[in-house]
């Protein structure tokens, strides 16, 4: 949703009473805008403040943006320039600017109730931006989504790993290589169709040996 953009009262009633009721009915972002509003509204003692509640939402829908389109500021081309900001992860996308930074927002499915917009503008950037860039905002279960995010932001996408865990990472990629050539050998009859996926396949089945003790003997 472009929060610089000017919708009538009557539109946001129409589109907000929705989502009270039907929130699917809606795209995303506007569940995320109507969500942080919502919850801006909270608290208040009989006299919410509306161009709070207002931010509120835009926070929310931030955090949203940067999982969704997080990946194109992320730097995995090390022979371009990085790209350093994007117009639709700009805090003026959402009505925010710079006076913001410091002040406490409430969140939602996020790794703490409350942050600074600072502290959670450097969680979304470390953990999308950086070097490792993610795409996963398409899978449609949710809770395999909040999964994801709560296993890459707590850490930004920085998990500490030992040398022996390393080393044991570095040899199921080589295994899962060797094992997807393997397969592209034995399928001599279909050259221009390799096999695509043989890393995923030789992982999920070394999974299963692992918790079968006893064996496999069928796949």
């Amino acid at each position: 949703m472009p929060f610089n953009m000017n919708f009538s009262p009557e539109w946001i009633e129409e589109q907000y009473l929705l989502w009270q009721e039907h929130p699917e009915r809606l795209p995303v972002d506007l569940q995320a805008f109507f969500s942080g509003f919502e919850l801006g509204l909270e608290g208040g003692e009989g006299k919410a403040d509306l161009r709070f509640a207002i931010k509120q939402s835009a926070v929310q829908s931030l955090i949203y943006r940067y999982r969704d389109i997080g990946h194109l500021l992320a730097c995995t081309d090390p022979l371009s320039p990085c790209q350093i900001d994007h117009p639709l992860l700009s805090l003026e996308a959402f009505g925010l600017d710079a006076s913001d930074l410091d002040k406490v927002f409430h969140t939602r499915r996020f790794m703490k109730e409350s942050a600074t917009l600072r502290e959670i503008l450097q969680v979304m950037h470390d953990t999308y931006c950086r070097s490792i860039g993610v795409e996963f905002m398409h899978i449609q279960e949710p809770t395999e989504r909040q999964w994801l995010m709560d296993r890459m932001e707590p850490v930004r996408n920085s998990p500490s790993f030992s040398i022996g865990q390393k080393l044991e990472i570095a040899g199921h990629i080589y295994q899962a290589a060797l094992f997807e050539a393997f397969l592209n050998a034995s399928s001599p009859a279909r050259p221009a169709s390799p096999w695509k996926g043989g890393k995923a396949l030789y992982r999920y089945s070394s999974g299963l040996w692992q918790e079968r003790p006893n064996g496999v003997s069928l796949i």
